[in-house]
């Protein structure tokens, strides 16, 4: 299962802790395989150190608590690859989170494994839940 959301919506940028909170709490490993984005001011987070260990081929595991400390640091993830796998050195992917351009983010999970899946679904509402209250739709009568 496959979503792509954008990135920015109603003026307001969605950045990654975003995103990985509507993943939710998990066990997965985590792999940053490509990033290029900036760091927020304070966060200690050396972009241009982690750009260029990812460049020469290098890859930054994370369990979730550092994931998301990363995440913290992250002001925006321009471009980037986030996998997520059952275990340290599976070579199964099971959630693929890319940012690109700044635009979209694309999340992508292994379709026979349902916290993935689930995962995949409620990014898919990220433009709902999201917008201002003003502009959902109210239900019906």
């Amino acid at each position: 299962m496959k979503v792509t959301v954008p990135a920015w919506i109603h003026g307001h940028y969605v950045g990654l802790r975003q995103v990985l909170d509507f993943v939710g709490s998990n066990t997965w490993a985590w792999r940053l395989e490509d990033f290029h984005g900036m760091s927020r001011p304070g966060s200690g987070l050396n972009v241009l150190d982690l750009e260029e260990r990812l460049a020469r081929g290098a890859s930054v595991d994370y369990n979730w608590q550092q994931l998301l400390r990363f995440a913290d640091g992250v002001h925006q993830m321009i471009d980037g690859r986030l996998v997520a796998r059952t275990s340290h050195g599976n070579a199964e992917d099971i959630l693929v989170i890319e940012a690109l351009d700044s635009s979209l983010w694309t999340v992508e999970a292994r379709k026979d494994l349902e916290p993935a899946v689930a995962a995949v679904e409620r990014i898919a509402g990220l433009s709902v839940r999201t917008a201002p209250q003003s502009e959902r739709r109210s239900p019906g009568p």
